[in-house]
């Protein structure tokens, strides 16, 4: 049997296996691309969080919980 196999590009991706290295992958997409990455979980200044969580439901709607 012939077997066809698509290629994506999203095979070359995975996920992360740790807090340690998710926290590399975000620090390199800041550094290289200029993508941030936050979960607003992390940010302990209220007003700091506040500000992200707004940013985030303009740019892409809210979230669902």
């Amino acid at each position: 049997m012939n077997e066809t196999r698509i290629r994506s590009s999203l095979a070359r991706a995975h996920s992360p296996k740790n807090e340690d290295e998710l926290h590399g992958m975000r620090k390199r997409a800041w550094q290289q691309h200029g993508v941030l990455n936050v979960d607003p979980e992390i940010i302990n200044n209220w007003e700091d969080k506040q500000h992200l969580i707004n940013i985030g439901n303009k740019l892409y709607g809210e979230r669902e919980e």
